[in-house]
């Protein structure tokens, strides 16, 4: 049996709280990147003003969240956040806002989405590899294809 300064200590008594600290951690992995808004009952304005702090705030990953839970929401105030971060230097931030844009189907982003694809990586850091640039580019024409498709239907 290990022995711990002058006492004897048993596996049953150190795996308990050996576990539950594995637990934790686990936890916190888990929800690190976590975006929601705190009451379910927010209206629409709400939730956009949640999600749109959440654009400069905390790991990259609440970004990436946020991004796309505007895409979801589907809200044609976000597009101008949207759009600055066509420029962005991560590719996880600007893959989200291309597909956020489309799926919010505003045909005002549909000019800085065709000026992207010329060359959809400039200006991310690390240059992100063949496969990367593949799914941006991926993204990006389904984001392409969805705002031209929504440019001839009449805006609510």
């Amino acid at each position: 049996m290990p022995i711990w300064g002058d006492r004897e200590i048993t596996w049953r008594q150190v795996l308990p709280p050996t576990l539950a600290a594995v637990a934790a951690v686990c936890l916190v992995l888990a929800f690190r990147g976590c975006v929601w808004p705190q009451d379910p009952g927010l209206s629409q304005d709400e939730q956009l003003a949640f999600y749109l702090r959440q654009l400069d705030s905390g790991p990259p990953e609440r970004a990436v969240a946020a991004i796309r839970a505007l895409g979801s929401l589907g809200d044609r105030r976000a597009v101008e956040p949207l759009l600055g971060l066509l420029a962005a230097p991560h590719l996880a931030r600007r893959q989200a806002a291309v597909d956020a844009l489309g799926r919010i189907g505003e045909p005002a982003a549909l000019e800085a989405l065709e000026r992207l694809q010329a060359d959809p990586a400039g200006g991310l850091a690390p240059r992100p590899s063949s496969k990367q640039r593949a799914e941006l580019a991926d993204t990006l024409r389904n984001a392409l294809a969805a705002l031209r498709g929504s440019e001839s239907q009449p805006t609510p």
